[in-house]
């Protein structure tokens, strides 16, 4: 990456007989910003969550949630067959499986 990204979120992994899965938290980021790569056996996982505005003269609101581009990238097993990984992303958790 040409900038420096921050962490993203929390990664949960688990292999089975046939597959490694891995199973990263994206709350509240939309399908269509999220990337997956995967090169020289690293898969990476971007994101990009945007700020949202909220201004009011008659509340107070504070933002703990990060925004901004996040990337995490994990080693594959070796040998693995590009074509077969498979992704799905459903209520914030994009779950990566790898044959």
């Amino acid at each position: 990456y040409q900038r420096l990204l921050a962490p993203l979120g929390e990664v949960d992994v688990w292999e089975t007989d046939s597959e490694v899965v891995y199973a990263f938290d994206l709350p509240g980021i939309p399908e269509e910003n999220i990337t997956v790569e995967v090169k020289d056996d690293t898969l990476t996982v971007s994101a990009d969550r945007e700020k949202t505005e909220e201004l009011s003269d008659e509340h107070f609101y504070r933002f703990e949630r990060r925004h901004g581009t996040f990337a995490r990238a994990v080693g594959l097993p070796q040998g693995v067959d590009q074509d077969q990984i498979a992704a799905r992303y459903e209520s914030g958790v994009l779950e990566i499986r790898v044959p």
